[in-house]
């Protein structure tokens, strides 16, 4: 059996990218997490994959500082281009998914949740009716629990009835 050297990281990094234009994303052809994000292995046995945006961003613009994330202004995990990367601190990633629309919880409460059987519109009725629990599941067509969960504000909890 013989013992295969690992190419350098910059090299192996470069097989897995097609840098088609400066402007557009360089989307990451090796391995992927569920996430969308690029993998790469650092070289060696035994050591935890890197994520290939932060392999890029490290490559072109140098040492990413303890504690900040590399950040996509593309919006698009497996892109490494290092003109769609920046850096910035846990809360920034934060604030930033926040005002793009990509708060798992924000974008899916009310109708956006796919689960919903209950409407906004629904939901106002149940606010402003003085007719049993009861007789409101059936009118809706759901269960006694989720009128009783509007109506106590433990679910919709976003509309301001």
């Amino acid at each position: 059996m013989s013992n295969k050297s690992h190419a350098p990281l910059t090299e192996r990094f470069w097989r897995f990218v097609d840098p088609s234009g400066a402007d557009e994303c360089w989307c990451w052809k090796g391995s992927r997490l569920k996430s969308g994000y690029g993998k790469i292995g650092p070289g060696g046995r035994g050591r935890p994959d890197l994520l290939a945006h932060r392999v890029s961003y490290e490559i072109h613009r140098g040492v990413i500082p303890d504690g900040l994330y590399v950040m996509h202004m593309c919006d698009n995990p497996p892109c490494v281009n290092p003109a769609h990367l920046s850096i910035g601190a846990p809360s920034q990633n934060s604030a930033d998914m926040v005002v793009k629309g990509r708060n798992r919880y924000q974008a899916h409460s009310g109708e956006k949740n796919g689960w919903s059987v209950l409407t906004e519109e629904k939901v106002m009725a149940i606010h402003a009716s003085a007719d049993s629990t009861a007789h409101l599941a059936r009118l809706l067509g759901v269960s006694e629990s989720a009128v009783r969960d509007v109506r106590k504000r433990r679910t919709w909890t976003h509309l301001v009835c």
